[in-house]
């Protein structure tokens, strides 16, 4: 079993990289801050959605453009509502417009550095960040938009790692049966045969605080006997038909995916008499991984 997950594994991460090359825009972007550190993640559960950014904080207030570009307009936050949630909840912004379609929206932001300017290299200082105090907040939001596709891209997708060596922590693990009956795998409680909702409570500690603040994971695997049941993985967020769905290997919509700030709810997996293994896989976006596998007795 071991070897057949092996094979499973690399099969997955070729397909992942399969995907960045072909669907995802392949460009080398610069942090917008001299020093940052992750406050919040993409896909995290936010405003009632899947935020469409990270939140980064850094010891200097300049932001710089994350490659050269052109100014596309400004939005300050007493502006027009945005028709297609392009930086809702984002504050007062400027957007970028780069090569390829690629589009940088800078959020949370206190007044441009060179009001009147429209094309930035990437060593000009664009705006200045909202400074901390009791009433706002002194971080700043980075989202990344393709727009011949229509698709709010990962960030930490183009741009340079980061130094993060806290793992994922998982919080709680539930199996749900048809009935609404919770069963948690730790208790060694015998199952009976059917179908179960997975429901799996983790985060990722943000490094920007002492406690580190729950963010979203970048990915979580689920494993039954080996078997990839579920890959949720952050890597795009895309809107259809008023849904809005995050796309990996897999597409999830929020609405179906989110039963709390850190709980995540997954499609029934099938139990079958015997023994049963399940295996959860979480990562960060630095490759740090939580594992914690779970031994069921199923019975008819």
């Amino acid at each position: 079993m071991r070897d057949r997950r092996g094979k499973i594994r690399v099969l997955s991460l070729l397909l992942f990289f399969w995907s960045l090359l072909f669907s995802l825009p392949l460009t080398a972007f610069e942090w917008p801050l001299a020093e940052q550190r992750l406050l919040m993640s993409f896909g995290q559960n936010k405003w009632g959605g899947f935020l469409k950014a990270v939140a980064l904080q850094g010891e200097s207030g300049e932001i710089y453009p994350v490659e050269e570009g052109e100014i596309l307009f400004v939005r300050r936050e007493s502006g027009l509502p945005d028709k297609h949630g392009l930086g809702a909840g984002l504050g007062t912004m400027v957007v970028m417009q780069h090569q390829r379609g690629i589009r940088s929206l800078y959020g949370n932001i206190d007044s441009l550095q060179n009001p009147g300017k429209l094309n930035f290299r990437r060593e000009d200082v664009l705006a200045l960040m909202k400074p901390e105090s009791d009433s706002t907040e002194g971080y700043l939001y980075l989202q990344i938009i393709d727009s011949e596709v229509d698709r709010y891209i990962n960030p930490l997708l183009s741009l340079p790692s980061l130094d993060d060596r806290r793992a994922p922590v998982i919080r709680s693990v539930f199996l749900v049966d048809e009935s609404g009956r919770t069963y948690s795998p730790e208790t060694g409680s015998v199952l009976n045969q059917g179908s179960y909702k997975l429901l799996i409570e983790t985060y990722d500690p943000s490094s920007a605080t002492e406690n580190g603040t729950a963010m979203a994971p970048f990915s979580i695997k689920v494993y039954l006997n080996g078997v990839e049941m579920h890959g949720l993985s952050f890597e795009s967020i895309v809107i259809k038909e008023g849904q809005s769905l995050v796309i990996g290997a897999r597409e999830y919509a929020y609405q179906n995916l989110y039963r709390g700030l850190d709980e995540y709810s997954f499609e029934p997996l099938v139990l079958r008499n015997g023994e049963a293994e399940l295996e959860l896989v979480v990562s960060d976006f630095s490759g740090n991984e939580t594992v914690e596998v779970y031994q069921l007795q199923v019975r008819r």
